[in-house]
C-alpha cells in the first residue's frame, strides 16, 4: 500500500469512527425513562400494603449487609440503604409511601435510595440494541469475521518468512543465535508487560455495573458455542497477575499445534512458527521449495489483507455505531481513553526503556 492509499484509508477510519458515534448516540441509544419509586414498587408486590413482600424487594436490591466499599456506584448505594434503613424497616416504609401515609423523612429517604441504586446499577443500559442488532451483524461480517480469519495464516507464514530470512542459524554463529535471542526475549518482555499494564490499568472496565453486566452477558452469549474460549475466560477471571503470566506460559507452549491454531492461541501459533523456521532456515537446499513455498503464500496473504483493510472505515463505523448505541457515548469515552492511554504507555515503556536497555 502507498503512503497515498494509506493516509486516505486513515482519514476513511477517522470519519467512519466520528460518524458511528454520532449515529449511534443520536439514533440509536435511547435511554430507558425511569421508573418512579412507586411504580417500581407496585411491580413488585400484589398488595401495596405488603410491608414483608415491599421489605424483600428493597432488600434484594440494597441488601442490609451490602459492604460501602468498592466503586463509587456501590458506596453511594450501600451509604442510601444503611440512611434508609435508619430512618425504619424498609417494608414498612414502603408501605406507607404507597399509602400515602410516611413523613417527609421516610418518603426522601426511600426516594433517595431508589435512585442511589437505579443510578449506579440500573444505569441507561438500552435492550434494544442487543448482540443480534443489524449494526453489530455488518460490523462482523464486514470487519471482524474476515481479520479473525487470517490472523493465524498471517502470524504462522509471516513469522515463518521473518524466521527464514535470517538464514541458517549454524553459518549465522553469534550474529544468528543473538538475533533469535533477541526475538524471543523481547516478544517475551512485550507480552508480560501489556498483560501488567492491563492487569493494572483495567481499561474496559466500565464505571456502570449494570452496563458491564449488559455486555458481559452478550459475551456470553457469543461464546456459547466456543466452549474452549469459554472455559479460557471463566478460568482466567480473577487469577490476579499470576494467573495471567501462567496463562502466558500455557499459551506459549500448547500441547497440540493444530489445536492451538484452531483455537486461536497466537503466542502459540508464534512458537510454532519460530521453530519451523529454524528448521527450513537451517534445511539448507533441501528445505528451499518450502521456504519459496511460505514467501508466496506470505505474498497472497498480505494481499487478501489489504482487501480487508478497505472495509475497516464500514465496519469501524458499524461497530462503534452499536456500542455507543448500545451503552451510550458516555460510557464509551471512558474505557476508550484509557485503552489508548495503556497501548500508548506500554509502548514507550517498551520503547523508550526495554529496548534500548536490552541493546546497552
Amino acid at each position: 500500500m502507498t503512503h497515498g492509499k494509506a493516509n486516505r484509508l486513515t482519514i476513511l477510519i477517522i470519519i467512519g469512527l466520528v460518524a458511528g458515534a454520532v449515529f449511534g448516540q443520536l439514533s440509536l441509544h435511547v435511554p430507558q425513562p425511569p421508573i418512579s419509586v412507586t411504580d417500581w414498587l407496585r411491580s413488585q408486590c400484589a398488595e401495596p400494603s405488603d410491608s414483608a413482600c415491599l421489605g424483600e424487594a428493597i432488600d434484594r436490591i440494597l441488601p442490609a449487609d451490602a459492604a460501602a466499599e468498592g466503586s463509587d456506584g456501590a458506596i453511594a448505594a450501600a451509604e442510601a440503604g444503611a440512611a434508609l434503613r435508619a430512618v425504619g424497616a424498609p417494608g414498612d416504609i414502603a408501605a406507607r409511601v404507597l399509602g400515602g401515609e410516611a413523613s417527609a423523612e421516610e418518603s426522601a429517604a426511600l426516594k433517595s435510595a431508589y435512585a442511589a441504586w437505579r443510578r449506579h446499577y440500573v444505569g441507561e443500559v438500552n435492550p434494544g440494541i442487543g448482540g443480534d442488532h443489524w449494526t453489530k451483524t455488518i460490523g462482523d461480517i464486514v470487519l471482524i469475521r474476515p481479520l479473525m480469519l487470517m490472523i493465524i495464516p498471517l502470524v504462522l507464514v509471516s513469522v515463518v518468512c521473518g524466521v527464514c530470512s535470517i538464514g541458517d542459524p549454524s553459518r549465522l554463529g553469534i550474529i544468528g543465535g543473538s538475533t533469535i535471542t533477541y526475538y524471543l526475549s523481547t516478544m517475551l518482555m512485550a507480552v508480560v508487560l501489556g498483560a501488567t499494564l492491563v492487569s493494572i490499568i483495567k481499561p474496559g472496565v466500565l464505571s456502570d455495573p449494570a452496563q458491564a453486566e449488559a455486555l458481559r452477558a452478550d459475551a456470553a452469549s457469543q461464546l456459547a458455542g466456543d466452549a474452549t474460549i469459554s472455559q479460557r475466560a471463566q478460568a482466567a477471571e480473577g487469577t490476579g497477575l499470576g494467573g495471567a503470566w501462567l496463562n502466558i506460559v500455557d499459551q506459549m507452549l500448547p500441547k497440540n499445534a493444530v489445536a492451538a491454531m484452531g483455537e486461536g492461541q497466537t503466542l502459540g501459533v508464534i512458537m510454532i512458527a519460530l521453530l519451523l523456521g529454524l528448521a527450513l532456515a537451517s534445511g539448507g537446499d533441501a528445505t528451499a521449495p518450502a521456504r519459496a513455498f511460505f514467501d508466496a503464500m506470505f505474498n497472497a496473504i498480505m494481499r487478501i489483507v489489504g482487501w480487508i483493510i478497505w472495509l475497516t472505515p464500514i465496519g469501524v463505523f458499524m461497530l462503534v455505531a452499536w456500542t455507543v448505541g448500545r451503552i451510550g457515548l458516555d460510557a464509551v469515552v471512558g474505557p476508550l481513553a484509557r485503552y489508548i492511554g495503556t497501548v500508548l504507555i506500554g509502548l514507550a515503556i517498551h520503547g523508550l526503556l526495554v529496548l534500548p536497555l536490552v541493546l546497552w
